[in-house]
């Protein structure tokens, strides 16, 4: 039985499409990269000092000693947006013990008025510290 040519070309295209699907998602760097991101044992965060949304400011130094989340986010990024309750209700739970969270907003791409209004919608009650200029977030 003869194929026709169309038949032909689209299962070339579906067999090249599966390829670049797997190969354009592997990276032979992908294990050292995430390696490179755990913090080793005597590793020291890089200390910073923002100014907070609800005014004031926040030095990761003052918090040495401390278990301390920074975790950075915008107002209009999905994972964060479903990440933040929860982060919440374990700042909730664990603060009277010492744990601490800095929810740093990278102000940069988004708005102190957004960051404002996320986190009353969301209802944070940990600091929220502003990265007015990206210079946290390109830090870490």
């Amino acid at each position: 039985m003869k194929n026709s040519p169309f038949i032909t070309w689209m299962t070339w295209a579906l067999i090249l499409g599966m390829f670049w699907t797997v190969f354009s998602r592997v990276s032979p760097d992908q294990p050292k990269a995430q390696q490179d991101a755990v913090a080793k044992e005597g590793f020291t965060a890089p200390n910073f000092t923002l100014d907070l949304l609800d005014g004031g400011t926040v030095a990761l130094s003052d918090l040495r000693g401390k278990v301390v989340l920074v975790n950075f986010w915008t107002s209009w990024c999905p994972p964060c947006r479903l990440e933040m309750p929860a982060i919440e209700k374990t700042y909730r739970s664990y603060k009277d013990i010492g744990f601490v969270v800095i929810g740093l907003n990278l102000t940069a791409q988004d708005s102190e008025q957004a960051a404002a209004d996320f986190a009353e919608e969301i209802g944070l009650t940990f600091p929220i510290a502003l990265d007015r200029d990206n210079a946290i977030g390109n830090l870490y």
